[in-house]
């Protein structure tokens, strides 16, 4: 997670993936295996992650705040 003020700056990371492809559609593309997430919100008690998938698609996942 960068700062809101100053992209360039990271505030946190997790030590592990949030998640990976498994999805046929995650899997097969141009560059295949691959998620990379482009953007995070909050809506209300959930995270919506929007991200890339296999450098063809585009997805959203969801998690939970905890």
């Amino acid at each position: 997670m960068f700062d809101r003020k100053d992209p360039r700056k990271l505030l946190s990371r997790a030590d592990q993936p949030i998640f990976g492809p498994e999805k046929e559609w995650e899997k097969v593309g141009q560059v295949p295996n691959v998620v990379f997430v482009e953007g995070m919100a909050r809506q209300g008690q959930r995270w919506l992650f929007y991200y890339g998938a296999a450098d063809k698609y585009v997805g959203v996942a969801e998690a939970p705040v905890k």
